[in-house]
């Protein structure tokens, strides 16, 4: 999905620039993204595929149990969670480069290059102006919880910092 704003950008027959790009969690796609709309153009992960992806690798392709490969899910959720409710985009890295180091240390191999390759368009909410306001508009984003993942979004009394 893009949202468009107009600029007669890079790749783009109908003159709109997107004001932000959201990519699955498919690394060609978000490699297909760059190079269609360049570098300049703010691009998000979905988050929800980045969660589900790394489980997904960590226990299929690392042979991780179901029990580790779902905790590594849930720290996930909830530090971008947290990321998401706070706009701490230096604790959200942080937090970010800790579970790497943890699912290495776990032998997660897959999910490790998988977080890495993820990492420069991750936070892109936090990281670039307005892009909080495309993804929510102009509402709050009280759905966000710390709670486990889930593809149903919860509802919760914690409302997103703008």
């Amino acid at each position: 999905m893009a949202v468009g704003v107009p600029a007669g950008g890079r790749g783009s027959p109908t003159g709109l620039r997107p004001g932000l790009v959201i990519v699955d969690g498919d690394e060609a796609i978000t490699g297909l993204a760059v190079q269609v709309f360049g570098t300049d153009t703010p691009i998000q992960r979905c988050l929800v595929h980045l969660e589900r992806q790394t489980r997904w690798m960590a226990r299929y392709l690392d042979r991780l149990d179901a029990a580790t490969a779902g905790e590594l899910q849930s720290r996930l959720h909830e530090l971008l969670a947290d990321a998401f409710a706070t706009g701490d985009l230096t604790g959200a890295v942080a937090a970010y480069n800790t579970l790497i180091d943890t699912a290495g240390a776990l032998g997660a191999d897959h999910a490790v290059t998988h977080l890495r390759n993820a990492a420069p368009h991750a936070f892109t909410f936090a990281a670039h102006p307005g892009a909080r306001r495309l993804l929510l508009g102009d509402t709050d984003c009280s759905w966000v919880t710390r709670d486990a993942p889930s593809s149903q979004p919860r509802s919760s009394n914690k409302s997103c910092a703008r």
